[in-house]
């Protein structure tokens, strides 16, 4: 690829989890566009052409993780620093009531909207089985409906902390240093006229019984 990319990732609980509506509320704030934090921190500054914020709620822990891509020529560098910076400040400056409610009300528009089609709910439905239960749809909705402020925050600066962590970059260059795999081999060509080397001598047809296990022990007598 031609663009540059970087991402920073951090582990979280399963989508079962009681925290897991919060978390869905906290990515949705800061990955938002265009009235996310990382948008209008990071791409109406120039520092890079677009951003994203996602979460992967599953059967066990899952994680959520944010990026943003940005020309070959642009700085990475900066775009990294502000991207970390971004994410783990939330711990000094706290979500706010109209950013809660906004990514609040689009998640449910979502659950609303996908309840209207009935593939589209089939499909949604069978995320939720493979989170645990079909019934953790409705849930989570509920859930969703009764997150409070304090409870992002506490997310937030449970998850969101450099120990937990895990940045990616990708840095595009002019002449990839590939490994070049062979492709596979005709076996049966291979095999064709293969013959095998000497055979190997079998061994005895051992009669395990206690009478010929003593005949074949050799017993000694230590000097001392």
């Amino acid at each position: 690829g031609d663009n540059q990319i970087v991402s920073t990732l951090y582990r979280v609980p399963a989508g079962s989890h009681p925290d897991y509506p919060a978390i869905d509320l906290l990515t949705n704030s800061l990955g938002d566009v265009p009235a996310g934090r990382l948008h209008r921190a990071i791409v109406q500054k120039g520092l890079a052409s677009q951003v994203w914020g996602a979460e992967r709620g599953m059967h066990d822990p899952g994680y959520m993780y944010f990026g943003a891509y940005l020309g070959r020529d642009g700085k990475l560098s900066d775009a990294r620093e502000r991207l970390i910076e971004v994410v783990e400040s939330v711990k000094q400056e706290p979500l706010q009531a109209p950013e809660l409610e906004r990514a609040r009300t689009a998640l449910l528009n979502d659950f609303e909207k996908v309840q209207l089609d009935a593939a589209g709910l089939v499909r949604s439905l069978s995320e939720f089985i493979a989170i645990g239960d079909w019934r953790l749809f409705f849930l989570y909705r509920d859930r969703l409906r009764q997150v409070k402020l304090d409870e992002v925050q506490r997310a937030a600066e449970r998850y969101l902390k450099p120990a937990n962590r895990v940045l990616g970059e990708f840095v595009p260059v002019d002449r990839p240093e590939r490994a070049e795999i062979p492709p596979t081999p005709d076996l049966q060509a291979a095999l064709k006229d293969y013959k095998g080397g000497d055979s190997v001598r079998l061994g005895e047809a051992f009669d395990p019984s206690p009478q010929n296990i003593e005949k074949r022990v050799v017993k000694k007598e230590l000097r001392n």
